[in-house]
């Protein structure tokens, strides 16, 4: 079994900061967590700072510039869109914190041309088919970098 390298798994430990983006936890945004945590192939080891990064909650600026991999900082933008989503309120707080996270995850980095992949792919994203789409970002991503 795979497990995934520090680039990737910093890219989720961001991820999971996101979900505090707007001070609270939806029963969503928790079962997001779980999901994630439960079925992607963390080690032990990897799950206890995802959890515990969850209840100290780690800033994502304190975590970002452990994401050495274009592709794991285009797909983290996309994630922490996904992710203020899932409580079906993107609020103007939330709206505001990703101008300033996408700011901190682009320093640096040409990543326009995976981000207008991952756009055109928005579009055509059916809510109902999260694990679905995620694939097919994941294979647009790949085809750009």
């Amino acid at each position: 079994m795979a497990f995934y390298n520090e680039s990737k798994f910093n890219m989720w430990r961001a991820c999971i900061s996101t979900i505090w983006i707007d001070g609270e936890v939806s029963p969503e945004e928790k079962s997001w967590i779980e999901n994630k945590i439960n079925n992607l192939k963390f080690t032990e080891e990897q799950k206890k700072v995802l959890i515990s990064d969850f209840k100290d909650k780690t800033p994502i600026k304190d975590i970002v510039h452990n994401i050495s991999d274009k592709k794991d900082r285009a797909f983290l933008l996309h994630q922490i869109r996904v992710i203020s989503n899932l409580d079906n309120d993107y609020s103007e707080t939330e709206q505001q914190l990703f101008t300033q996270w996408e700011k901190i995850v682009k320093d640096g980095l040409d990543l326009e041309p995976a981000l207008k992949e991952l756009n055109i792919i928005n579009v055509s994203f059916d809510k109902g088919h999260k694990d679905t789409f995620f694939e097919a970002t994941i294979k647009q991503i790949d085809k750009l970098i």
